[in-house]
């Protein structure tokens, strides 16, 4: 089972996302449900970096490693949380998603949406 722990503070200007676990849907390294979490995790972080290099200013920290994988973006300033939230609801689809169709192996859990 992998948990999901996505979590927006409006008040901050942070978004983390916070993935412990292996699916279990097939064996490690042929497990599409994992690749599918770990394919959305890399667009949310390569698309917050994208952010920042486009001037809005976020700062994007993650790091992934056996069975866990962990990311914290901060907005500088409104505009750029504006931003960040609206890539962040499109991750956040791809994986409501993913706990939905395929509940035995993935759990979400969403606080501060």
């Amino acid at each position: 089972m992998t948990n999901i722990e996505i979590r927006a503070d409006d008040a901050r200007m942070i978004f983390t996302i916070d993935i412990f676990g292996h699916a279990g849907f097939a064996n490690l390294g042929s497990d599409i449900v994992c690749a599918g979490i770990s394919t959305l995790f890399y667009t949310a972080a390569q698309s917050f970096a994208a952010l920042d290099d486009c001037g809005y200013g976020v700062k994007v920290q993650y790091h992934i490693q056996d069975g866990e994988a962990h990311l914290r973006a901060v907005a500088l300033d409104g505009v750029a949380w504006h931003r960040l939230t609206e890539y962040a609801e499109v991750i956040m689809t791809g994986y409501s998603v993913l706990a939905r169709d395929v509940a035995e192996h993935v759990k979400l859990r969403v606080e501060s949406w």
